[in-house]
């Protein structure tokens, strides 16, 4: 059997994608589409970029951004997290069209279809590329696993009772009964 003759997708492609209100992401170079999210999943996205913008606006220079923005992290990778997180001093670059580099923090909340990419492809991803704080919700369990880059690998943030606090961004934490109120 031959091999596959297929190029890997570039970040031009991706820019090629339809314009029709879907998401789609270059993962390790191939163009993902994303089944459309839920009711729960916005609520949560929404909660926790308002948290983050609060923190944003009273921090000259960072910024939160709720998704869909492109986040490109090399050439093979250009994905669309529902939260951002950068501060003033990342090394990331804000462009007109996309993130380029690496922002401090990244938040995916699982969607239909999206749990086995967002805790085993995407996790890899942002850990080989060194997001230092990477955010997984589930709004199915209402759990939230957070977890911090150290040598090189992710470890999990232990929350206190129902309160869970970045490390990199100390005014950022999250009372977990709150953020899963009222999910249907």
């Amino acid at each position: 059997m031959a091999a596959s003759s297929r190029q890997p997708k570039t970040y031009e492609d991706y820019l090629n994608t339809p314009n029709d209100g879907r998401k789609y992401e270059l993962i390790d170079g191939e163009i993902v589409l994303s089944a459309p999210p839920t009711i729960n999943h916005q609520r949560l996205v929404g909660r926790l970029a308002r948290l983050l913008g609060e923190i944003a606006d009273s921090i000259q220079g960072d910024e939160a951004f709720l998704g869909p923005v492109a986040v490109s992290l090399d050439p093979a990778n250009t994905l669309e997290p529902d939260v951002v997180y950068r501060k003033r001093e990342s090394a990331s670059v804000v462009e007109a069209r996309r993130i380029q580099g690496v922002p401090e923090l990244i938040i995916e909340v699982i969607s239909p279809g999206s749990a086995s990419r967002d805790q085993i492809r995407k996790r890899a991803i942002y850990e080989s590329a060194g997001v230092p704080e990477y955010w997984i919700v589930d709004p199915a369990r209402k759990t939230l696993l957070a977890l911090q880059l150290r040598d090189g690998r992710y470890e999990e943030l232990t929350p206190d009772g129902s309160r869970l606090a970045s490390d990199i961004l100390p005014a950022f934490a999250v009372d977990l009964t709150a953020l899963f109120k009222n999910l249907t």
